[in-house]
């Protein structure tokens, strides 16, 4: 007579069906825990304070100036959004800038803070750090160099150590650090200063490089 094993028996005719439930919690366990991981990554990823800069001209005579605007977009893909992805506010915004001739890199204005302006300011005076919530619109901005109509004359808008600084005509190179959360963006610019408020303008990075003579 056969011997009848049946541990052997459970092993061979059940674990295979125990097998398969175990695979299929263990899957979902797992798709939870991925779905769980994969929302903060692409909020910490792809949801992070974003600065976007954008040189501009106002040209409203008498008071032409030269402005940088300052913009935190909002998430625009409909997969993020989706998946519950948000643009977090920029805590902390400040910027600084000197100014340079564009032909020698002689410096004209040694590092010198901006104010920044923005919407929700109840006044018009002006702050030297902001904080930069997600919108469509410009939220922020600073004014670089404007025309004194009384002077006749560029200059640069007081800070907290100086007051206004005069510009005299000529091509200039701005290079701006903005400190966004803790860490540091460059960038430059130029600009140009004639001997009426209507030369006061940016130089776009194309006329530019026509002046250095590059292809």
């Amino acid at each position: 007579m056969q011997n009848f094993d049946v541990f052997g028996w459970f092993h061979q005719a059940m674990l295979p069906e125990w097998a398969w439930v175990v695979a299929i919690i263990g899957l979902v366990m797992s798709v939870i825990g991925i779905a769980m991981a994969v929302g903060p990554f692409l909020q910490m990823w792809f949801g992070r304070g974003k600065v976007e800069p954008t040189f501009r001209l106002e040209p409203n005579d008498p008071h032409r100036s030269l402005h940088i605007f300052l913009l935190n977009p909002p998430i625009t893909s409909a997969l993020l959004n989706r998946l519950g992805v948000e643009r977090d506010t920029v805590k902390s915004l400040s910027i600084s800038f000197r100014i340079a001739e564009g032909g020698s890199g002689i410096e004209i204005l040694p590092i010198h803070q901006a104010k920044l302006y923005t919407d929700d300011q109840p006044d018009d005076r002006g702050v030297y750090r902001i904080s930069l919530p997600p919108t469509y619109s410009v939220q922020a901005t600073a004014i670089i160099v404007h025309w004194d109509s009384v002077t006749q004359a560029a200059a640069v808008p007081p800070d907290r150590l100086r007051g206004p600084i005069t510009v005299p005509t000529g091509r200039y190179r701005a290079d701006f650090v903005l400190l966004v959360n803790g860490k540091t963006r460059r960038l430059s610019r130029s600009f140009i200063v004639g001997a009426q408020g209507s030369d006061l303008n940016w130089i776009t990075p194309t006329a530019a490089a026509q002046v250095h003579g590059n292809p």
